[in-house]
C-alpha cells in the first residue's frame, strides 16, 4: 500500500460546489486552489436529508480529517513513549504492570496504539 499524502492538511468551505467542505494538502495556492485535494465532505443542504451530516458535523469531520497526518505522527511518537514506560516497569512480568494508563496496562495500551497505527496505514 502506498503512503498517504504528506501533511499538513487544511480544509475550506467550497462555495461553488453547494457548500461542501474540501480537505487539501497545505501548500502554495495555484490558480485559487490552496493545495492538492484530499477529499470532499458532503454537507446536508436541507434538514430532511438525514443521510447527510449537518454543517456542524461536516465541519467537525473535516477538522478531524485535516488533523489526521499530525495525529498519526504524534501517535507514532506516543507509541515509542509507551513502549519505554513498559520496558522500564520492574513489576511487569508477562504484562502485569501495576501502572495503568487510562485504565489500561501499558502493554495493552501499546497494542491498542499499534493497532490504530496499523489501521491508519492499511496494514
Amino acid at each position: 500500500m502506498s503512503a498517504h499524502t504528506p501533511g499538513p492538511w487544511t480544509f475550506e468551505l467550497d462555495v461553488v460546489d453547494e457548500g461542501d467542505i474540501n480537505v487539501f494538502r497545505d501548500g502554495p495556492p495555484e490558480e485559487g486552489i490552496p493545495g492538492r485535494p484530499i477529499c470532499s465532505v458532503d454537507v446536508r443542504e436541507v434538514p430532511e436529508q438525514t443521510e447527510m451530516p449537518s454543517r456542524e458535523e461536516a465541519l467537525a469531520n473535516a477538522r478531524l480529517i485535516a488533523a489526521a497526518p499530525e495525529l498519526l505522527r504524534l501517535l507514532k511518537k506516543a507509541s515509542g513513549a509507551v513502549d519505554e514506560i513498559h520496558a522500564q516497569e520492574i513489576g511487569c512480568p508477562d504484562c502485569t504492570s501495576p501502572r495503568e494508563m487510562d485504565g489500561e496496562l501499558p502493554c495493552d495500551f501499546s497494542k491498542a496504539i499499534d493497532a490504530a497505527i496499523a489501521k491508519a496505514e492499511g496494514r
